[in-house]
């Protein structure tokens, strides 16, 4: 089957215009039907021709073995990330910053998303193939993402990698090859996201992961330890509520043992009251 993808950057002027246009005007709608409990990972589409600097980074460094990982969210005041009113377009603006070599998203969050993108795949025209785009990656052991040929339109991502364990079916890593996604077995069950990290570095050459996703994903990485960096943006809303629907979802802990410290890097001031938050987290030694 061929792995054919949409680029913009390839496509001629008109048709490059053409794929902002229609991917910006189905993200509207969509944001209109339904206040956005995640962020789209689909504004990619229009981000790539934002103008924007994409340098104004440090480079990071990468330990040894492993690359740098970013947890890049947006929150409301209160830290909540569901029925927040966001600008996707900022958000995917700065997230544009790092250059990741791979995107890790969570099943839930491109579950959510690629249903209803089913209808708005690019023309078949605008298919190429080329694409060097950041990898994809998705833990999905149990095999339940089905959509992955919706994903793999997008002209950001270049290849997908799916991460699975011993008690993936089967009939899912059958469906894998058909559609061209690559496959990473790592661990019984669940995934083992630390030697994700390591066989993603070593066979990809991958240095930054950025994680686009929501807090249960988070969370994971996080109380693994696997997490170099975190960047917050914070709307200047109140959501309140009394359930965990947060940006690092995880067990209560029992003592302040697992509490995880953090240290600044970065405060920014952005447009309509959005505040730019960078920390480094410190890991034990």
């Amino acid at each position: 089957m061929s792995n054919s993808r949409p680029t913009c950057a390839k496509l001629t002027p008109s048709s490059r215009r053409s794929c902002i246009r229609r991917t910006a005007s189905t993200l509207n709608s969509l944001l209109k039907t339904r206040r956005s409990r995640f962020v789209f990972p689909f504004f990619h589409l229009v981000i790539e021709h934002l103008p924007i600097e994409r340098n104004r980074l440090n480079e990071v460094s990468t330990k040894s073995g492993q690359a740098h990982v970013v947890i890049h969210g947006q929150a409301s005041v209160d830290g909540r990330i569901d029925w927040l009113p966001i600008d996707p377009g900022l958000f995917y603006e700065i997230a544009a910053h790092w250059k990741e070599d791979a995107t890790v998203a969570g099943t839930d969050t491109l579950l959510a998303a690629a249903e209803m993108f089913d209808e708005q795949s690019p023309d078949e025209g605008d298919s190429m193939t080329g694409n060097d785009g950041p990898l994809l990656v998705v833990p999905d052991s149990r095999g339940r993402m089905r959509h992955w040929e919706t994903l793999l339109r997008s002209p950001y991502w270049g290849r997908g990698v799916a991460l699975c364990t011993e008690t993936t079916p089967e009939e899912h890593l059958k469906y894998l090859g058909e559609v061209g996604v690559e496959t990473l077995m790592v661990g019984e069950e669940p995934v083992d996201f630390r030697a994700a990290l390591e066989c993603l570095a070593d066979r990809y050459g991958v240095k930054t992961v950025r994680v686009d996703s929501g807090g249960t994903l988070n969370g994971v990485l996080l109380r693994a330890g696997l997490v170099d960096e975190v960047s917050v943006l914070v709307s200047p809303y109140l959501v309140g509520g009394v359930t965990a629907k947060s940006l690092y979802r995880a067990p209560d802990l029992t003592d302040s043992a697992g509490v995880i410290g953090l240290r600044l890097t970065g405060v920014q001031e952005l447009r309509d009251g959005v505040v730019w938050l960078r920390y480094t987290v410190l890991h034990d030694s």
